[in-house]
């Protein structure tokens, strides 16, 4: 039987999925991650004494962030060598070329004023770019960089996958709460696996997914690389929404749609995730070892 449709904006709906999940789940980390609960701060590894790891950060601004001190006082902290940005806006944009040309000489920027938006920024030479692919039909929504770390040609996959169609429906059983359809999404997963099958060398494939870690899409991108956070990461890794204010709705993170993937030539040392204002997501950012 059908139930009838709740209509309400697809950003939302998507913050509704994860709610209700969450409200269903006793233990919120048994769904949100492959990793057991662990306090929520970078922990310690046993660092390399001869390799200084790649620090790299993923992080959805919000096409809206009007918010660049923000943004600047975080470099300032995390001090990043690439940086993966979905949804970069015009302010954000002007901050990076007026006060950063001089740390990340290397910068691709394609602000959009919509949510399509996507940079790569680096502190390392580019070898090759390429605009974004942003056909959501039969594209991968991601942006396509390789990069020369000390002599070695690395790929960097910086993606933005839509997210799937979501209804929550008047159910007969509670089983049936939720409407997730994933025809949408699922073409753009797979160029972005055609994308990263075709990769040669190190691989990174970075952003924000939409999918939460037991979504199949997810799974799918699991199979073929190494998940950061559940390698190196501690606390349950929730990257959105990060704003208690988001929606208009009160809020805590509790869902965790936002991945550095990396294929066997990386070891992460660490993962974390943290708040920068303006955002509706958290950044993450792994320090990787190259083999």
């Amino acid at each position: 039987m059908v139930g009838s449709m709740i209509t309400v904006p697809h950003r939302l709906r998507f913050f509704l999925l994860g709610l209700v999940l969450a409200l269903l789940v006793t233990n919120l980390g048994i769904l949100a991650t492959d990793a057991p609960w662990r306090p929520t701060v970078p922990i310690a590894h046993a660092a390399s004494a001869e390799i200084t790891p790649l620090r790299v950060m993923s992080w959805n601004s919000l096409f809206v962030n009007k918010n660049p001190q923000s943004f600047h006082d975080a470099l300032l902290t995390l001090h990043p060598d690439l940086i993966a940005i979905q949804e970069i806006g015009d302010p954000l944009v002007a901050e990076l070329r007026a006060n950063w040309q001089s740390t990340y000489p290397y910068m691709e920027l394609y602000p959009t004023g919509t949510p399509a938006g996507m940079a790569i920024v680096s502190r390392y030479p580019f070898v090759s770019t390429a605009s974004p692919d942003f056909d959501e039909e039969s594209g991968c929504n991601c942006q396509v960089v390789t990069v020369d770390i000390a002599g070695t040609t690395i790929t960097l996959i910086n993606a933005h996958p839509w997210p799937p169609e979501i209804a929550l429906t008047k159910p007969t059983h509670w089983s049936n709460l939720l409407g997730l359809n994933t025809t949408n999404q699922d073409p753009i997963f797979d160029q972005l696996l055609t994308q990263i099958n075709q990769a040669t060398g190190p691989l990174l494939v970075m952003g924000d997914f939409n999918t939460m870690p037991f979504q199949p899409n997810v799974g799918r991108v699991a199979a073929l690389l190494t998940d950061s956070f559940v390698e190196a990461g501690s606390g349950l890794g929730y990257t959105f929404p990060a704003d208690g204010r988001a929606y208009n709705l009160p809020s805590i993170p509790f869902m965790r749609i936002d991945y550095i993937f990396h294929n066997a030539a990386w070891r992460a040392e660490e993962n974390w995730v943290g708040t920068i204002d303006g955002s509706d997501h958290r950044y993450v950012v792994a320090d990787l070892i190259l083999h």
